[in-house]
């Protein structure tokens, strides 16, 4: 398997983008010169981050927030809406060249997804990811119970198998080869659902373990990114 130059930079860059889209909303609130400094940190950080991993692209994005935030380093004042808003499509432009090494073949999302596309996005809460965590549990037991069945059925196969051997009336051969025939198709069936049911069973569990991982707080950053867009478009 090829190494991942990106592993640690995709992690590092997604933390910075996050701060840095939650930074821009609060400096469109307070107009701080403390969350425009806490702002230029973060981006000169991931424009060093970007540059050691080579994407010059990033990079610039990244030296071109710090370039719009500059002159307000001391002015503690409320910046304009024009700069806020092209600072949040550098920031949106550098989700998606971050996403874009996650996932090359996939189309970048959209800067601002709709509200009920957001919702549907919105990750289980921790008691939803426990009771999914225990029916996965339950379920893996049940296939356990299956796994013995299937086994008893090929017993039972291999019984009707010498049965056949021993049997000398043509009749009770035919009937002694039904039977074996249908046992094995029956257990050839049951071990193919069986290894599918395991296979999406195992996804299950891991996406749902991999769900308790994700930080609450990015989701409150974009939920309130997108109630900020939608007011802005109904003016």
């Amino acid at each position: 398997m090829a190494a991942d130059p990106y592993k640690y930079f995709r992690i590092e860059a997604a933390e910075l983008v996050e701060g840095l889209g939650k930074g821009i909303l609060d400096l469109e609130k307070t107009g701080s010169a403390e969350t425009v400094g806490r702002l230029l940190r973060l981006a000169h950080t991931l424009k060093g981050a970007a540059r050691v991993v080579r994407q010059p692209q990033i990079a610039d994005h990244a030296h071109a927030i710090e370039d719009q935030l500059a002159p307000y380093r001391e002015r503690g004042q409320p910046v304009p809406a024009d700069v806020i808003a092209r600072l949040l499509a550098l920031v949106d432009a550098i989700g998606d060249g971050v996403t874009a090494l996650t996932e090359p073949a996939s189309a970048a999302a959209p800067a601002s997804a709709p509200v009920e596309e957001l919702a549907r996005g919105v990750r289980a809460d921790s008691h939803d990811l426990d009771t999914l965590l225990d029916a996965a549990v339950e379920a893996n037991a049940r296939l356990g119970a299956l796994a013995a069945t299937s086994r008893d059925l090929e017993v039972a196969r291999r019984l009707a198998e010498s049965l056949l051997d021993r049997l000398q009336s043509d009749e009770r051969r035919d009937l002694a080869e039904q039977l074996r025939d249908q046992l094995a198709g029956t257990e050839r069936r049951l071990r193919t659902d069986l290894e599918h049911a395991t296979r999406e069973l195992d996804e299950v569990r891991a996406a749902a373990e991999q769900l308790r991982l994700v930080p609450a707080a990015s989701l409150f950053t974009s939920l309130e990114r997108t109630a900020r867009d939608v007011a802005q478009s109904l003016g």
